[in-house]
């Protein structure tokens, strides 16, 4: 049973005979009906030693995500929790994380290593260069070639551009 949180994946998975291919968030009944599948094709085989039930439980209680950040600022620490923060920008390659009462300060986080941390119900990764808090946002608008422009609350020092690639999973995601 693959998961990932991008569906392009999926095709892969399934040429290397996988049973199932589960998006991130993970829908709870979704990995049941997978495990299901899993039994019913392994039930001729011996039983093993899984305990699906404790496994399920495992994942059930597993969706715990990065409750706040601990930035070193000279000599003195500051804690940031996640819900304070409205977003994440790439500046000269450096990562910020940017504040709702409008602070920025550096992290020593990648964009990437952010996204697995973060509740993604929460955070999304719009671009190369921004992870929104959804509530940050503040006003969407709709561009030319299916390319979204997102107003942020705290507002950033540029336009905030969602591509063409990335606009449906956008849109998936507010949806939610």
């Amino acid at each position: 049973i693959f998961t990932n949180a991008y569906d392009q994946y999926a095709i892969k998975a399934f040429k290397v005979n996988g049973i199932d291919y589960l998006l991130k968030p993970i829908d709870i009944d979704d990995l049941v009906q997978s495990i299901n599948k899993y039994k019913t094709l392994t039930e001729t085989k011996s039983s093993g030693t899984i305990d699906f039930n404790k496994l399920i439980e495992a994942i059930e209680n597993k969706n715990e995500y990065k409750k706040r950040f601990t930035i070193s600022i000279g000599r003195k620490i500051r804690i940031i929790n996640t819900n304070d923060i409205a977003y994440f920008y790439v500046l000269e390659k450096s990562i910020f994380v940017h504040t709702y009462d409008n602070k920025s300060t550096a992290i020593d986080y990648s964009l990437d290593k952010l996204e697995s941390l973060l509740d993604p119900e929460v955070f999304f990764r719009i671009n190369r260069k921004y992870l929104i808090n959804i509530n940050s946002i503040k006003n969407i608008y709709i561009l030319s070639k299916s390319r979204i422009k997102i107003e942020l609350n705290p507002p950033a020092n540029e336009d905030v551009i969602i591509s063409f690639k990335r606009s449906g999973m956008f849109k998936k995601w507010l949806n939610q």
